[in-house]
């Protein structure tokens, strides 16, 4: 899985999940396939197919950044030719919940990227083994997972430069992105469905299964790093799935 926030638009499926989304089990109304979905949301942007969710072809090297910024996390001196432009600094040891931290950031890019000058971090993401590393600009962004280096710290540290920022603002919001028993609670409760509802799930090839809901923020060590899907689902005909993206 990889973190791609607006403008960049991704559906991503794990190779072993069926369901492509679930909708309600009486619903009448025809639902739009994903792709019409996507191009709705951003007409004017990049999208891709792949089976792997690593599509490199629409993806920048983030090496390529720190090769030529050693001082990739490095504030001093970037915003001194202009006083309106600030920096703030963010450093975490708990670690972020992928969901939420993509909502976050792509939140951010989406409404406030003419503002903010210069993204740039590592991500420590819980059920990942690597780090995330991301840089961005406006709202053009390149990240992906690379391998901690032996003796890296396995900590998140984010530095945003801009104009206008509201640096309590900024660090409140990014506090409930904190894999925490309150903030994953939160998220749990704001799931359309509970643990015995029936659903529908979207399957590959447009087919629809019947089934419930049985367990809520679903993790399956072969998902990709970091995804943690909003339901697995006991289908009517046997078996269970789980449901990348709950959506109408």
């Amino acid at each position: 899985m990889l973190f791609l926030p607006s403008p960049l638009l991704l559906l991503v499926v794990p190779r072993r999940a069926r369901a492509r989304h679930m909708v309600s089990h009486d619903s009448s109304h025809d639902r739009k396939p994903s792709w019409e979905m996507l191009g709705d949301i951003g007409r004017w942007t990049p999208s891709s197919s792949t089976p792997t969710a690593r599509p490199r072809e629409i993806l920048g090297d983030i090496g390529r950044y720190r090769e030529m910024d050693p001082e990739f996390l490095n504030t001093d001196g970037e915003h001194e030719h202009d006083t309106s432009v600030s920096s703030v600094a963010i450093t975490e040891n708990v670690p972020l919940d992928f969901g939420l931290v993509q909502d976050w950031i792509g939140g951010l890019l989406q409404n406030k990227g003419t503002d903010l000058y210069r993204m740039k971090g590592v991500l420590n993401v819980q059920h990942a083994t690597q780090k995330f590393v991301y840089h961005a600009v406006h709202m053009i962004f390149n990240g992906e997972f690379e391998d901690w280096e032996p003796d890296e710290p396995r900590e998140t540290k984010l530095v945003f430069i801009g104009k206008n920022i509201d640096a309590a603002a900024l660090k409140a919001d990014f506090a409930a992105c904190v894999a925490s028993e309150e903030n994953l609670a939160k998220k749990r409760d704001a799931l359309r469905f509970k643990v015995g509802d029936r659903v529908e799930c979207s399957m590959a090839g447009g087919m629809r299964q019947a089934g419930e809901v049985v367990q809520l923020l679903w993790r399956d060590e072969e998902m990709e790093q970091g995804q943690v899907c909003p339901y697995k689902v006991k289908l009517d005909e046997g078996g269970v799935t789980w449901a990348p993206v709950d959506e109408d």
